[in-house]
């Protein structure tokens, strides 16, 4: 990701110029890198700043991949993507969790909302999360929740054997219902 961030900087102003867009974004990453990586450096030394980076980001990706592998993974695997509603339900899922295990997920264990409705303030999904259920339900589409660890378990069985076992199906067949979702409801 720092990669991918940094080559899009330079490359957009090739193809849009230099306009007020590009513009926070190179400030947004000079205070990232500034915060994260020289500060620290000029406090603890080099060495040690940059662990401390990579300590950080280690540590948040390991904790960003808990909370989107059990919402994603296991899900079926489309070959074409429809950029619809239906979609997003089909492939994804939220996760039942205890309320104050829920506040440390930030809104994101309810991952169909955070896709449907991506701008709805985290505080609003579980509201979200009912409403869009009973109107699934009306309209005979699949809405899963799945308890945290059931999904957890799910997307590591799915990983083991997924680049042996597991191909792209159809979306078509998947919305129709001729291909399992493949999660415990």
């Amino acid at each position: 990701m720092r990669r991918s961030s940094l080559i899009y900087v330079a490359q957009y102003p090739k193809a849009k110029g230099i306009d007020r867009a590009w513009c926070l974004e190179v400030a947004c990453l000079v205070v990232h890198y500034s915060v994260w990586l020289v500060i620290p450096s000029l406090v603890w030394g080099p060495l040690v700043g940059f662990f401390v980076y990579s300590a950080v980001w280690a540590l948040v990706g390991t904790m960003l991949a808990l909370v989107f592998l059990p919402a994603h993974v296991g899900l079926p695997i489309v070959h074409e993507q429809h950029h619809d509603w239906l979609h997003q339900v089909e492939t994804t899922q939220n996760l039942a969790l205890p309320k104050f295990v829920s506040f440390f997920f930030i809104g994101l264990d309810y991952q169909v909302e955070h896709h449907l409705f991506p701008k709805i303030p985290s505080i609003n999904l579980p509201t979200a999360a009912k409403i869009t259920a009973a109107w699934c339900a009306e309209q005979g589409v699949v809405h899963i929740t799945t308890p945290y660890l059931s999904a957890l378990a799910e997307a590591s069985r799915f990983m083991a054997v997924a680049w042996a076992e597991y191909t792209a199906e159809d979306p078509y067949e998947v919305r129709f219902g001729l291909i399992d979702r493949g999660v415990a409801a």
